[in-house]
């Protein structure tokens, strides 16, 4: 989770840019760096503004769990096994 949120910064050229891209204020990267969580609805922002360079599961698995980023990654995996389902035996 901080790794993550350590990618992010650099890919967004540092700390303060970062900020001004979530909007936040400066002081606020630091604080999430140094507690290890971003704010849930940051991490969606964050891998948007990012391009999904760094996800959100990246970000906070603890919220977004892998199943459910699979799932978004590769919805076709989704539709076979849901068809498999609905075939009679």
């Amino acid at each position: 989770m901080k790794e993550a949120l350590e990618r992010a910064i650099t890919l967004a050229g540092n700390a303060h840019r970062l900020a001004r891209l979530c909007e936040v204020a400066p002081q606020q990267i630091p604080k999430w760096l140094k507690s290890g969580k971003t704010p849930a609805h940051r991490c969606i922002q964050i891998e948007r503004l990012l391009k999904e360079a760094i996800t959100r599961y990246e970000l906070r698995p603890d919220i977004y769990p892998p199943e459910d980023y699979k799932r978004r990654r590769n919805p076709k995996i989704v539709l076979i096994e849901k068809d498999k389902e609905d075939i009679p035996l």
